[in-house]
C-alpha cells in the first residue's frame, strides 16, 4: 500500500509545470474562496502608457510620408489625448503637419488591456518638414522619430577607393615525381584446403 501512496497519477494530479510549489486537494472539501478587496485597498492603475514607433522614415520632396504608431494602456485611452509635434532647435516643441487616423480595441489578456493604433500622413514635403518628431499621449512621449527627407540630404563623402595591390605572380607548377617501383612480396606459402 505504501507504494500506491507515492505514485503519481498523471490525470488527476493537478501539477501545474511550476518548481518548488505545489497543490494539495483533498476530496469532499470545497475548494477555498478568496474574498474580494475592500474598496479602499483597490488602487488604479498608475503604469504609463507605452508608446512605440519606428525610429526613422524617408520621403522626397513634394511626396508624402506615412508613419505608423501604437499606445499600450492597463484603461481606456483617450484619443483626443493624441498629438504630434515636432522638435525644434533646443528640443522645443512646435505644432507639426502630421495628420493622423486612430482606432482603438481591447485586447483578452496579455500586459495591456487596450491598444490603440494610430496612422499618421504629410503631404507636400519640404526641407524644413526634415526634423525629429514625437508622438505624445498626454503628458508622456515617446521616444523621437526621424523624417529624413532624401532629395535634401547632403551627399555623404565617398571614401577614397583602396589601391589595388599588384597581383601575385604565376607561380610554376612543381615538378612530378616518378612513382617510385613497387616491390612485390612474396605472400607466402600456399594452403590447400
Amino acid at each position: 500500500e505504501e507504494e500506491e501512496i507515492f505514485e503519481r497519477d498523471v490525470e488527476k494530479s493537478g501539477h501545474g509545470g511550476r518548481q518548488g510549489h505545489f497543490g494539495l486537494m483533498v476530496e469532499d472539501c470545497p475548494r477555498p474562496t478568496r474574498e474580494p478587496r475592500p474598496d479602499y485597498l483597490k488602487r488604479e492603475s498608475v503604469a504609463k502608457p507605452s508608446i512605440r514607433v519606428r525610429p526613422v522614415h524617408q520621403g522626397q520632396t513634394e511626396g508624402k510620408v506615412i508613419v505608423d504608431f501604437w499606445i499600450y494602456g492597463n484603461g481606456a485611452l483617450d484619443e483626443a489625448a493624441v498629438s504630434i509635434v515636432k522638435l525644434g532647435r533646443n528640443r522645443t516643441e512646435e505644432e507639426s503637419r502630421f495628420v493622423f487616423k486612430l482606432a482603438t480595441e481591447e485586447t483578452d489578456g496579455g500586459r495591456y488591456s487596450h491598444i490603440m493604433k494610430g496612422r499618421a500622413a504629410m503631404d507636400d514635403l519640404a526641407c524644413e518638414d526634415m526634423s525629429r518628431y514625437l508622438v505624445k499621449y498626454g503628458d508622456y512621449a515617446s521616444r523621437h522619430f526621424s523624417v529624413l527627407i532624401v532629395d535634401c540630404m547632403e551627399p555623404r563623402p565617398t571614401r577614397e577607393p583602396r589601391p589595388t595591390r599588384e597581383p601575385r605572380p604565376t607561380r610554376e607548377p612543381r615538378p612530378t615525381r616518378e612513382p617510385r617501383p613497387v616491390e612485390k612480396r612474396d605472400p607466402g606459402p600456399k594452403f590447400w584446403y
